[in-house]
């Protein structure tokens, strides 16, 4: 494939297990390596660990204290799929505009007018936002306090430069949504959902706050392998 031609050839030519050289992808968005960091596939907990292993469910488990199922979840297609033949009832799309990213519109079209329920968070009230029932303000990045991370396993920290104007973060509307479903979710800050970060995923357990603010910035692992972080993945 191409993508092992493109290792091989890095390889071939040296390009790989030292500082300033490797392979690295350009993401069509910012933070996608972050997404798929916290577990954004359907089969993986954050840090890339596969739902059906029953060690990883249960340090998810102990510290959100619910039971979770071991059978790996729908990608988007797939959704849209179950949503026509009436099986896939409800959706919350935050921050993507499948309609527009999505070659087969169509499809994606005929998934949503499907559903029951499209709950849409964004910035804007785009072509995904025409077949939402609820739609839900988000926050730009001048208006968000967290991280960002880039593609060679960085963690920014990003500081906000103005209160969201809608007067909520984005994680902030998330958690009102869990409360209003009955969940106990308390968080005051970035930082403490970072903590639960460090607790549940090895790769990141020295990661917090504090380093990100002593350090500017750093990238996993880190660990107490590697307390500072891990500038050469492979060698």
């Amino acid at each position: 494939t191409t993508v092992m031609a493109i290792a091989n050839l890095a390889m071939a030519t040296g390009n790989i297990g030292r500082p300033g050289v490797g392979v690295n992808p350009l993401r069509g968005q910012n933070n996608v390596q972050g997404s798929c960091d916290m577990g954004s596939f359907p089969h993986e907990l954050p840090g890339y660990r596969h739902i059906q292993d029953s060690a990883t469910r249960d340090v998810f488990e102990d510290i959100w204290g619910v039971k979770l199922d071991d059978e790996p979840g729908l990608r988007i297609p797939n959704m849209l799929d179950a949503a026509v033949e009436g099986t896939f009832k409800g959706i919350y799309i935050q921050g993507e505009d499948i309609l527009q990213s999505d070659p087969d519109t169509k499809h994606v079209a005929a998934g949503l007018a499907a559903m029951e329920c499209v709950v849409v968070h964004d910035l804007f009230l785009n072509e995904t936002a025409n077949y939402a029932h609820v739609f839900l303000p988000g926050s730009t990045f001048l208006e968000k306090d967290g991280t960002f991370t880039n593609a060679e396993r960085r963690i920014n920290r990003v500081r906000k430069v103005m209160t969201p104007m809608n007067g909520f973060a984005d994680w902030e509307v998330t958690q009102n949504l869990a409360r209003a479903m009955g969940l106990d979710w308390n968080y005051t800050h970035p930082s403490q959902i970072m903590a639960e970060v460090a607790a549940t995923t090895p790769s990141f357990a020295n990661v917090s706050y504090d380093l990100l603010e002593e350090k500017g910035s750093v990238q996993w692992p880190c660990n107490d392998t590697a307390p500072e972080g891990t500038p050469v993945m492979h060698i």
